[in-house]
């Protein structure tokens, strides 16, 4: 049911297409939607003594972060579970506020799916875009999570899989800014049809 719309309200979708605008302006993002095959990510030193350590390329670890903070950070405003249910409670055409839900579970769907072509099994589990992305960037580029970073260390062990692997992770991440910048279009499109209606 719709709401009444707050000021807060209106903060939620202006900071949601600021942080999006930011994100895809950054040079790594824009150089995975443009030449992905010209990105070169270096990784967390696997032989820093602690998890923390030397980082990998810090602008990748800040792209990848936010981009992962976007989906899975529900502490965070503009998480997408929470601006979905922002769209949900504002006075919108019927279209518009189901399309931003429609756009979520569709990334939903999208990081469950596998992360190559051929099952990799990881831990007994397939491992789906979804893990994948944790893995690299927790592991492979922060090194701040000492499992992941265990497991992004045994991919990297087997140098044919870790390559296709590495570009899985980079066209996920390609995929996923791309639905970010859709999700920050239909932020514009709510924010006009509210001064509209006012």
């Amino acid at each position: 049911m719709a709401e009444e719309v707050t000021g807060e309200m209106i903060d939620a979708l202006n900071l949601f297409v600021e942080e999006v605008q930011a994100l895809v302006g950054s040079e790594v993002v824009k150089r995975l939607n443009g030449e992905r095959e010209t990105v070169r990510v270096k990784w967390a030193d696997p032989s820093s003594p602690a998890p923390g350590g030397p980082v990998g390329d810090p602008r990748a670890l800040h792209a990848a972060s936010r981009i992962l903070r976007f989906l899975e950070d529900r502490g965070e405003p503009t998480c997408l579970v929470n601006m979905d249910a922002l769209f949900q409670r504002l006075p919108l055409s019927p279209a518009l506020a189901s399309r931003f839900q429609d756009i979520r579970l569709q990334t939903e769907d999208y990081l469950d799916t596998l992360a190559v072509d051929a099952p990799v099994l990881l831990n007994g589990q397939t491992l789906k875009r979804r893990d994948l992305a944790s893995i690299f960037v927790w592991g492979g580029l922060s090194g701040t999570d000492a499992e992941k970073r265990v497991l992004f260390e045994g991919l990297r062990e087997n140098g044919a899989l870790f390559a296709e692997l590495e570009g899985a992770f980079l066209e996920t991440l390609a995929s996923l800014s791309l639905g970010l910048t859709h999700l920050a279009s239909l932020c514009d499109q709510a924010l006009i049809e509210i001064v509209r209606a006012s």
